[in-house]
């Protein structure tokens, strides 16, 4: 059971976005899974700049669904990422803003010991 969505939301963005950047080696995405390839695409984009910034910003989570005998989850997640700045290997230096807030629904999965990304998918504005 995940007692507290927003910790481990957290957690997990935190990982990723070391990973993404080239700070870790350790992927949080599930193998094989949408989200180790959008990880590894973005991994790749930043592989030959430095990345500073761009931290991942949790502002709500909560269980959207939970099935403990098929071992798997969904968070709804309030995010925003901070400004970042990437610096080539020619010295050239480009700032990206910071991003709104948006709100993603995370599809996890447990392998007995840790919670995996399956998949990130953005949730549209709700029309009204």
């Amino acid at each position: 059971m995940i007692e507290d969505p927003g910790a481990l939301a957290a957690e997990l963005a935190a990982a990723r976005h070391l990973y993404v950047t080239g700070e870790s080696e350790t992927p949080v995405a599930a193998q094989g899974s949408p989200a180790q390839e959008q990880d590894d695409a973005v991994r790749a984009a930043y592989a030959p700049v430095t990345v500073s910034g761009g931290e991942p910003r949790i502002h709500g989570a909560g269980l959207v669904e939970h099935s403990a005998s098929e071992g798997t989850a969904v968070l709804s997640l309030e995010t925003s990422t901070a400004e970042l700045t990437t610096v080539g290997q020619d010295g050239t230096t480009r700032s990206i803003p910071a991003t709104e807030r948006a709100t993603v629904h995370l599809q996890l999965r447990w392998d007995g010991s840790t919670w995996w990304i399956e998949a990130a998918t953005p949730v549209p504005d709700a029309v009204g």
